[in-house]
């Protein structure tokens, strides 16, 4: 009974998250670079609005990047091979400019997974034109958000990959 009284109410109090009511962010690739010779790659992107400092409390903020055919970038779902990585702001103009430190994951199964090293990385990428990457906030308040879907090339990936064999 415990039990159940709690599942309600954690159903209930779920429910109370509201819309955000803020505009849905377009995002524009602007490059990546991989950071030294570890497995980071920095994107750099822009957006016409700040999803930085888009609400004053949050949970998480990220660039997270799909593979393949899964783009169900809610919380609750978890992706097989994905990247995500935090995002910060770079440069502020008429379009904020930001920048995600980018890590690139495998899910072992559903409690544990591994980052991907640069050879990894590079087999799910071959055969691929790019990624489908969104800007994800979570709030504490506010039901999730999430940007227009911005293509990463995986050209340039690769790129970034081979600097450092």
């Amino acid at each position: 009974m415990r039990n159940f009284i709690l599942f309600v109410a954690l159903l209930l109090s779920s429910s109370c998250a509201i819309n955000h009511g803020k505009p849905i962010a377009n995002l524009k690739y602007l490059g990546v670079d991989r950071y030294l010779d570890r497995n980071i790659y920095q994107v750099r992107f822009t957006s016409d609005v700040d999803v930085v400092d888009l609400f004053k409390s949050k949970i998480s903020q990220a660039l997270i990047c799909s593979f393949g055919d899964d783009f169900d970038f809610s919380v609750s779902h978890a992706m097989d091979v994905y990247g995500e990585g935090s995002i910060e702001s770079v440069v502020s103009s008429k379009n904020p400019e930001f920048r995600a430190d980018v890590l690139f994951f495998e899910r072992k199964d559903a409690t544990s997974e591994k980052v991907l090293d640069s050879e990894g990385l590079k087999s799910r990428l071959l055969g691929r034109e790019f990624l489908v990457c969104k800007v994800r906030v979570n709030s504490y308040s506010y039901k999730v958000y999430l940007s227009e879907e911005m293509r990463l090339p995986v050209a340039d990936l690769l790129r970034e990959i081979e600097k450092f064999k």
